[in-house]
């Protein structure tokens, strides 16, 4: 990726389901092990347009980091290290078929919303950390 990029969304609600993904068990240990935390129960999910969206776009055919299941029950991710407001933590992009285009959705080691004081429809931006 080279130099650090910026990428703004929108807060939004997201469909549960990362709350239990996040908590699996090879899920938190390759966290761990190729971002440096376990996560936080959960994602929180940014909404992204324009200029922006162009952007996300680009990161994520980058080649990001694999985050590979133990069997086919689940996909296969690619994961980017981050910074979000004073957290370091991870966009995890799953690498399946029809997932939300415009959709970024951040793992981190703590409640992002309630650490930061977001909000829902809050725009906030995220530093994809260039290596």
């Amino acid at each position: 990726m080279g130099e650090d990029v910026i990428v703004r969304g929108t807060i939004t609600l997201g469909l549960g389901e990362a709350v239990k993904f996040t908590q699996i068990d090879w899920v938190q240990e390759q966290c761990e092990e190729k971002f440096g935390f376990r996560p936080y129960p959960g994602t929180l999910n940014l909404r992204v347009r324009g200029e922006h969206l162009e952007r996300w776009r680009r990161l994520r055919n980058a080649a990001g980091v694999l985050v590979v299941p133990p069997n086919a029950e689940f996909c296969n991710s690619k994961g980017f290290p981050v910074h979000i407001g004073s957290v370091r933590g991870a966009v995890i992009f799953p690498m399946v078929a029809g997932y939300p285009e415009d959709v970024i959705e951040i793992m981190a080691p703590v409640h992002l919303k309630e650490t930061q004081g977001w909000s829902d429809g809050e725009c906030v931006s995220v530093t994809f950390v260039g290596e």
